[in-house]
This record gives structure tokens, C-alpha cells and sequence, in this order.
């Protein structure tokens, strides 16, 4: 509200306030296709929009809203494909921090100085250049620490279904369930009951607390009351089970015949491997 306000007091006059209420209504817009995809006529925006909302990563509109609007400037040569390429690249970021729990409230006041920064004959390149150079409170995870903290369950149960939901449809999957119906499940449950204590073996106590919110151990389904903190092979062979799964990220599960520590490390490198295939740039 204070930048705004010092810009319109800058200098009060019928075509300053014309010029200040048509870019408002502009920019409006745009901001409502972010909070309402559905609104953007073009699917590949959509389906970015989309993401960012789920993501919860509201912190980005300035960014995407500068973006945004060069593209829809005729003026300027800045085309769909470029905007893509840079949503993308927003989009790593944000899921590389906030799968290894770097605070968002640094990126209050970075996301809208990024755009200043940025090379206008070559935007693309140079916000991924300025992505990748970030320091400090301001940086992106490399590859090793993205792949290590997929593996250590750092983030929060939002960002690790979205992680999910991604791996399920990449990379063209055209079998997509109704993923906003489906739920969050720990295969190897978060309370562990004497089945599964004796399943684990002696050192239960140490495997549960170190791989319980890795991504391994993590999946989707429409079932998760159902399966409640039953054994893995209840799970895997029930009615509606892992074998009975129509999603692409349970087929693995309902070929193992135990679950444990090695399956777990297993799973975790197999998805964490497709997640920088995903997130990178």
C-alpha cells in the first residue's frame, strides 16, 4: 500500500489517475487468472497457474505478474514459450526450497526485485541465471541437497502431496485419477501397532523415526481411513488396496512383499530421481 500510494502522489492529474486505474484493472485480471485458472484461455498457463495455487506460492505473483504482463504486451517479444520456461523455473525454485524448509518470508521483498534484474533481451536465461545465483536466505538447493531432503521428509504434508500428485502424471501419464480426491498415505504408518513393531524388527523404534516422512514411504489414496496403521501386507492385498490401485505410484508397492527400511531407501531414490527430472532447469 505505501509504494502504491507514494506512486499516485508522485504527481495527481486526470491522466495520471487514468493511467494508474487502467493498470489496475489490468494487472486485476491477471491476478485473477492466478486465483482462478480456469479463467486463462491458454491449457499450458492453466495448468502452471494451477500449480502455483496448490502450491500455496503467493509470495511469487509479483514475479508472475510482471511476467505475465510482458507477454501480453504485443510489443514486446516475449511468447508464450518463453513464459512457460520461466514458470517452470519459478516453480523448481519455490519446490527446492520448500522441500528442504528454507523460510518463505525472505522471498517477500526477492520475488519483486527479480524482475529489475533481469536482462530484457534475454529474460528467460537470465531469471534462471538469477534463480540459481541466490545466496543465503535467497538461494535454491542444488540437486544434492534437493535429492537429500526428498529422502529425510523435511517439508510440510501440502508440499510432499503436491511432490506426489507431479510424480503420478509425469510424464504425460493419461490415466490420471481424480488426484483431488485422494489423500495422503504413510505406508508405513505414523503410530506403529505390534504387528508392525515385529515386522520391522529390533531396531523398529530407529527406522520409524528416520524414514517415517521420507517420500518413499509416502503415497496417495482414496483410502486412507480404510487402511488405517494395518500391516503392509493388509494394505497391499485388501479390498481398494495397493494391488487394486490405479495410480501409476502404487504399482511398485503392490510388487513387494514386505515393507522396511530397504524398501523404503529404495522407493525414495526411485522418486527422488524422477523429482530432479522434474525440478530442474
Amino acid at each position: 500500500y505505501t509504494t502504491f500510494k507514494e506512486l499516485v502522489d508522485k504527481e495527481i492529474n486526470q491522466d495520471s489517475v487514468l493511467w494508474v486505474m487502467k493498470r489496475l484493472n489490468r494487472f486485476s485480471e491477471y491476478y485473477s487468472n492466478f486465483l482462478y485458472p480456469t479463467n486463462e484461455k491458454e491449457k499450458e498457463l492453466r495448468i502452471y497457474f494451477d500449480k502455483f495455487k496448490r502450491l500455496n506460492s503467493t509470495t511469487s505473483y509479483p514475479l508472475l505478474l510482471k511476467l505475465y504482463d510482458d507477454y501480453r504486451n504485443k510489443n514486446i517479444d516475449f511468447y508464450i514459450e518463453d513464459l512457460v520456461e520461466c514458470l517452470h523455473a519459478i516453480e523448481t525454485f519455490v519446490v527446492r526450497r520448500s522441500v528442504c524448509g528454507i523460510p518463505v518470508n525472505a522471498l517477500n521483498s526477492y520475488f519483486p526485485r527479480i524482475y529489475g534484474l533481469l536482462d530484457e533481451s534475454d529474460m528467460t536465461n537470465s531469471l534462471k541465471e538469477t534463480l540459481r545465483n541466490g545466496i543465503g536466505t535467497q538461494r535454491m538447493p542444488d540437486k544434492t541437497e534437493f535429492r537429500k531432503c526428498l529422502k529425510e521428509g523435511n517439508s510440510s504434508k501440502q508440499v510432499y502431496r503436491y511432490i506426489l500428485e507431479e510424480l503420478e502424471k509425469h510424464p504425460e501419464n493419461k490415466e490420471i485419477v481424480k488426484l483431488s480426491e485422494m489423500q495422503l498415505e504413510h505406508i508405513m504408518p505414523q503410530t506403529l501397532n505390534k504387528e508392525w513393531k515385529k515386522d520391522l524388527g529390533e531396531n523398529w523404534e530407529l527406522i520409524h523415526n528416520k524414514f517415517v516422512e521420507s517420500i518413499g514411504n509416502l503415497t496417495l489414496t482414496g483410502y486412507n481411513q480404510e487402511y488405517s496403521n494395518k500391516r503392509f501386507i493388509e494394505k497391499r492385498d485388501m479390498e481398494n488396496g495397493f494391488k487394486d490401485s490405479g495410480l501409476k505410484l502404487n504399482r511398485h508397492l503392490s510388487q513387494q512383499k514386505e515393507w522396511g527400511e530397504k524398501q523404503i531407501r529404495d522407493r525414495s531414490t526411485e522418486l527422488a530421481k524422477t523429482a530432479i527430472e522434474i525440478w530442474s532447469f
